[in-house]
């Protein structure tokens, strides 16, 4: 049976604002995490798009894997699909848990405490080491000259500096 034959469950999650998966200790460290990697600037972040809720609902169960078209309610998977997806989310949770054990891990061995307790700059460090990459450098807009051509510049650091892009433009 494809997925045009499976049947709408109604399912709401209005009714629960917390975890579903997660700890209450879990969802705060997805959380910060989250609200690090997208953060809130002129732009909604992920804490006001709500990314550790979707993340805890995908994590929750195989009736939150697919919503229907209409929005209504999810698609109930059966048998097999179910069985299938069943075994990739429990390889999910078990990843997400395992890298908030790290996430805490480094946090304490850096700075004594948990993930979700340290400042901004300290949650920085610990992600970049968790994923040995530097945190990418923040892009600045110049001001428009009304034509949407206004010149992109490339934070040279953490602080307020910028300098000129190259000619040549990454969008």
């Amino acid at each position: 049976m494809g997925q045009a034959e499976w049947v709408t469950v109604p399912i709401s999650t209005r009714d629960t604002d917390g975890p579903l998966f997660f700890t209450e200790h879990e969802w705060a460290t997805v959380e910060a995490a989250t609200a690090r990697i997208i953060p809130t600037d002129h732009h909604p972040g992920a804490r006001e798009a709500g990314v550790v809720r979707f993340i805890d609902r995908m994590l929750a169960g195989t009736q939150f894997v697919f919503p229907a078209a209409d929005g209504k309610g999810f698609l109930r998977m059966e048998a097999l699909e179910e069985k299938a997806w069943q075994e990739r989310i429990e390889s999910r949770q078990k990843f997400y848990r395992e890298g908030i054990v790290e996430l805490d891990g480094i946090a304490a061995d850096k700075f004594g405490a948990d993930f979700v307790d340290l400042d901004d700059d300290q949650q920085d460090t610990v992600l970049e080491a968790i994923s040995r990459k530097e945190k990418p450098a923040k892009f600045v807009f110049a001001e428009s000259d009304g034509q949407g051509s206004g010149e992109r510049r490339r934070a040279t650091s953490r602080s307020t500096r910028t300098s000129s892009s190259s000619s040549r433009s990454w969008c």
